[in-house]
């Protein structure tokens, strides 16, 4: 193991869903090295995910409209911090113009035409794996041993506010039987399956499975969720407007979650509960962990970015899949309905 680490920089500066999948790294750094200051680099939204992660000791921000002079003055200071490696999972021209202005004798990142910038590569797969498990590809580089793949999202007692007056607006979906959560939105319209086939999807779920349906949102994108609700023949919830936590809180009292892979598919993985993406032409098994927990259905059997309609994603298939996964899923529901809320995001899933 790389010995003498007591200042670490780990850069991911957006989307939020790429932030939330290099958490893992923090976790085992922080695990191998619980003395050294571990600082996160990362756009402003970042905080909205890193805030309260007990793995991270500092959360820096730039700010992406800064005036030359400021942009110089924050090169400076963080060269003034003196880390002693920079693990930089970002490597585009700006994460690689802030890892270089460190000055640090280990900086460490894919290859890329920006190689120049780092002094540790590390080559990447041609096999499609798991993110999180691509990330740590960084760590074991600088011989240092990976721990858990699971993603942190920290909430507390506090977000569930929403959640509680939601339940108190539908009451029936929270004496459901099985809770599920719809995410059919995606600000990419051709990574988003058809609003049609969601609706028909939760119709089945609520007739088949006695389930309930809450369909989730970002800013932005109501219209969409009004549009696949008006398509449905069964009664369905809309999800208040929530912040990033206020939604974790949402889908950690749930006992499924379904959608396009977006950034609440990997809040699903956070909090443990059983997951269901849908993939077109983005690979499936880059961005679901693939496990007996969380599942995925692909448009095409080829796995090859930009491979793949979700057009071609059918009903039937879907459905076949959330049959494979009912008695696990039952058996999380019964669970969750023998114990009181989950109120915090280290609480464990059923």
């Amino acid at each position: 193991m790389e010995q003498n680490l007591k200042n670490i920089l780990v850069i991911q500066l957006r989307q939020l869903g790429d932030i939330l999948l290099t958490t893992p790294t923090v976790r085992s750094l922080k695990e191998q090295y619980p003395e050294a200051r571990v600082t996160f680099l990362c756009h402003p939204m970042g905080k909205m995910i890193l805030d309260d992660n007990p793995y991270i000791d500092v959360v820096i921000t730039y700010n992406p409209e800064q005036t030359f002079w400021e942009g110089l003055r924050f090169l400076k200071e963080l060269r003034a911090q003196s880390f002693d490696v920079v693990f930089d999972y970002m490597y585009n021209p700006r994460s690689a113009l802030f890892s270089l202005a460190t000055g640090s004798e280990r900086r460490v990142s894919f290859e890329s035409r920006r190689s120049i910038v780092y002094n540790k590569l590390v080559k990447q797969s041609v096999e499609v794996d798991y993110v999180v498990r691509q990330k740590f590809e960084l760590l074991k580089a600088m011989n240092i041993p990976t721990g858990s793949e699971q993603l942190i999202l920290p909430w507390e007692k506090q977000h569930l506010a929403l959640v509680k007056n939601f339940f108190k607006v539908a009451p029936q979906f929270e004496l459901a039987p099985i809770r599920v959560s719809i995410a059919a939105t995606h600000r990419r319209k051709h990574r988003r399956w058809d609003l049609k086939k969601y609706a028909a999807l939760a119709d089945m779920l609520v007739r088949k499975w006695d389930a309930q349906i809450v369909w989730l949102w970002a800013p932005g994108e109501e219209e969409v969720v009004d549009e696949v609700m008006d398509f449905c023949e069964m009664v369905t919830f809309k999800s208040p407007p929530t912040k990033f936590r206020e939604l974790a809180a949402m889908v950690s009292n749930c006992d499924l979650f379904i959608g396009n892979s977006n950034g609440s598919s990997h809040v699903a993985v956070a909090a443990g509960i059983h997951s269901l993406q849908l993939h077109g032409p983005s690979l499936a098994r880059s961005w679901c962990p693939a496990n007996n927990r969380h599942h995925f259905v692909r448009a095409s059997e080829v796995e090859i970015d930009g491979v793949g309609d979700m057009k071609d994603i059918a009903i039937e298939t879907v459905w076949n899949e959330l049959e494979v996964m009912k008695s696990d899923i039952q058996g999380a529901a019964q669970q969750r309905q023998s114990h009181r809320m989950r109120d915090n995001w280290q609480s464990q899933p059923y």
